[in-house]
Formats: C-alpha cells, structure tokens, sequence
C-alpha cells in the first residue's frame, strides 16, 4: 500500500529548493510523494488489486487456521475420550486386583488352616500306627536262615535263653516276619525280626531285660532289640542320636520315652527334653 508524505510549500528566496525534483505544482507547493520504506506503485487500481489479494490471503490463511483449530478440537476430544476410557479401564482393573488380592488373603487363611488340620491328621495317623505297633519288638542280628522256616518256635525258644528270661518265660508270639525288603545277599546286612506280641508287658520286659544286659550274642553275632515304630517317630528319636552320644560319653544315665521324649538324669536331678536342642543346652551347662 503506498505511503504519502505531505511535503511543506517553498518559501521565496530560499536558495537550492528549486531544484527539488518533485517540485512540478504550479501553485507552489510539493505533491505528496511515495514513502521509500515502503512497496507500492502510484496507480491506484494496481494497489487495489493488491489490498484485494493480501486480504483473500489473509481470509484463506484464518479459514486454514479455522480449519486446523477444529480438527485439533476434533483429536483433543477423541484424546479426552480415550483418556476417560482408560481411566475407567484402570479403575476396574484396580478393582478386579484389589478383589484378587482379598480372595488370595482368603484362600491363605483357608489353606492355612487346612495345613494345620492336615498336620494334626497326621499325627493322628502317626500315633494310631505307633500304636498298633506297641507290642512289636525288632530284632536285628540273627542271620538269614536261621529260623528254619519256623520263625516263632526259633524266636520262643531262643529270646529267653539270650536274655535270661528263664525257662518258664512264655513270650506269647502272635506272628513274626522279617522286614519287607529284598532278601540280602550273604555278605551283606541280614533283616531284623519284627516280632508281635500278645501282650504289652511281655514286650517292655524283652526291651529292658535286652538294655540292662548290655551287649547280647548269639554265635559271635551281636543282636539289638528296638521298639517297632513308625518311620516318622524313628527320625525324631534319631534327631537325639548326638546327645546320647555326649550322654553316654559323660556317663549321665538316661532313657526314651513315647513318643520322642529323652530323660535325663544329671547331679541328683531328672529333667525331659521334647527336642535335642533344649538336650544340649543341659549338656552345655555341665561342660
């Protein structure tokens, strides 16, 4: 758009402004010129058609803006919407892990009182085989064979001997057979005797007549006698396999009693031990 300036009219007698090169009006005043720091022409309907194309311009660039303002409207809220969905996805899988979480707290309460239900089961099931066993007596040391096929008569008539029983001693057996394993080959270890009794004193009277008499042999083979029990009541009587050991070492007199229970008796005084560490915090305090 062209810019004019109104230049001041010439005064007479000034030197140098008649040589002014725009100064054609013969009323003797300048005509307004062009602005030199700006584009334009002197023809009007030229800069016309110029204000006309700068202003459609302008108008296409504002529709263009128009344009790009709504669409981003348009994905601001598909992104609004999205953000909402995914705030209500987050909100049920929060829920659905919170009710996971409470039905796992329960299911462990459940299970662990199922594991103590189970643990005491069990023990029942333990002590009922325990005894059942309670009249069985094992004998470990007679050789293979020995028996002759007829294991209660060999048993009866050699038991009493052994351990002095007597002649008169009637030990009452209501069935033998050895323990349910391979039979060993000659050079190896024979199989105990299981033993079944019909009467309980009968079988705490083999037990003790074996245990006072020390060391018991027959034919240059050393026999044990053990009470039967059950695989799991032999691991906790075994736990306290060390501290008899130190026992013994020490000469502290001492015994087992059902189910796994040690007593001892040290300076005069007899204390029980349901573990073998509560055992060897008695042996630590005597040195």
């Amino acid at each position: 758009i062209p810019f004019f300036v109104e230049m001041p009219n010439k005064k007479k007698g000034k030197p140098g402004l008649s040589d002014h090169p725009h100064s054609t009006s013969s009323s003797g005043s300048f005509m307004a010129e062009p602005f030199d720091g700006c584009e334009g022409t002197s023809d009007p309907a030229q800069n016309e058609n110029s204000l006309a194309s700068n202003i459609k311009n302008i108008y296409a660039l504002r529709q263009k803006l128009a344009t790009d303002m709504a669409n981003l409207t348009s994905k601001v809220e598909i992104l609004k919407e999205c953000a909402e969905k995914m705030g209500t996805r987050i909100a049920e899988a929060a829920h659905m892990i919170s009710s996971i979480e409470d039905r796992d707290r329960q299911r462990d309460g459940h299970l662990s009182e199922i594991n103590k239900e189970l643990e005491s089961a069990l023990a029942r099931v333990n002590d009922l085989e325990n005894w059942s066993r309670r009249n069985n007596v094992r004998v470990v040391g007679f050789l293979e064979g020995v028996e002759n096929g007829n294991p209660i008569h060999f048993l009866s008539t050699t038991i009493p001997e052994l351990l002095g029983l007597g002649a008169d001693a009637v030990l009452d057996i209501e069935r033998v057979h050895r323990t349910l394993v391979l039979r060993p080959l000659a050079d190896q270890r024979p199989r105990a005797f299981v033993v079944k009794l019909l009467r309980f004193l009968m079988r705490e009277k083999i037990l003790r007549a074996a245990r006072d008499k020390g060391a018991v042999k027959w034919r240059d083979n050393v026999l044990h006698f053990f009470p039967d029990l059950s695989q799991e009541l032999q691991q906790q009587r075994q736990g306290f396999a060390e501290v008899r050991k130190q026992l013994r070492a020490k000469g502290l007199k001492y015994s087992m009693f059902y189910p796994a229970v040690l007593k001892v008796t040290a300076n005069g005084a007899t204390s029980t031990f349901n573990t073998p560490g509560e055992a060897e915090a008695l042996l630590t305090q005597l040195g």
